[in-house]
């Protein structure tokens, strides 16, 4: 194997979460977007046109198979956290995490929760975990494709709690 069969061929593509921007992240590397940009922030397939350079291709939907590529290092790392604080948003087409992570999460006592449809915050501490789980928890666990109000109804009838 030589040093040219690690570049990237014409036809790759790399599909990932857009935020704005000349600068394109996911799967560990980063990209410098050439030509037009998306016409809306989400998830985009991008042409990998040379070496870390991309053009964007067309919008798409969520690669989850990200799930499961996350890093169990992140998840040990919470276990020694005396506090935890999660913004994000897995409603909508989004996703800001895995069900491991959440299954994690779920765990600890929940401390605050602020709703809302771009972005959730969840402040978990060291307790033992009372209550149901929020919409957004739901939403994470499950990896289903919910609207955020979808979520919250679906966390509502949950009457079990996921540990």
């Amino acid at each position: 194997m030589s040093w040219q069969d690690l570049l990237a061929k014409p036809d790759d593509s790399v599909t990932v979460p857009w935020t704005g921007g000349r600068v394109v992240r996911g799967l560990g590397r980063t990209f410098k977007l050439k030509g037009r940009q998306p016409p809306e922030h989400g998830w985009h397939e991008f042409n990998i046109t040379a070496g870390r350079t991309v053009s964007w291709k067309t919008d798409t939907e969520a690669d989850w198979d990200l799930a499961d590529r996350f890093p169990t290092g992140l998840l040990q790392a919470l276990d020694r956290a005396d506090v935890v604080i999660y913004l994000g948003c897995n409603t909508d087409h989004s996703a800001c995490g895995s069900p491991e992570l959440f299954r994690q999460l779920c765990g600890r006592e929940l401390l605050g929760h602020v709703p809302h449809r771009r972005n959730t915050l969840l402040i978990y501490g060291r307790g033992t975990r009372t209550g149901p789980l929020t919409g957004e928890e739901f939403a994470g666990l499950t990896g289903a494709l919910l609207s955020f109000e979808e979520a919250v109804e679906k966390a509502a009838e949950n009457t079990t709690h996921w540990v």
